[in-house]
């Protein structure tokens, strides 16, 4: 699983038109909405869900998400029992 973590900081951070190019790297359009509104500093801003051979194959992954140009993202194995 890879996880992005943003913060309001982070986000201000960019001017308007470069916000909108970084939200369209997402492949997606982004949802706007009124609230609710998180009480934290962090929180958990996205996550992907990968199915890989290796360690090695996610963090590659990993590392083509856009937003690991902004921040950090964290790489996370995800037991499952396959083939039952």
């Amino acid at each position: 699983m890879i996880i992005i973590y943003g913060n309001r900081a982070l986000w201000e951070s960019y001017p308007p038109d470069e916000w909108r190019e970084r939200i369209a790297e997402f492949d997606g359009q982004p949802i706007v909405t009124d609230g609710p509104y998180l009480e934290t500093k962090e929180y958990l801003a996205s996550w992907y869900l990968v199915e890989v051979d290796s360690e090695e194959r996610a963090l590659a992954i990993a590392a083509t998400v856009p937003a690991a140009t902004m921040s950090q993202v964290e790489v996370w194995p995800v037991r499952h029992e396959a083939g039952r």
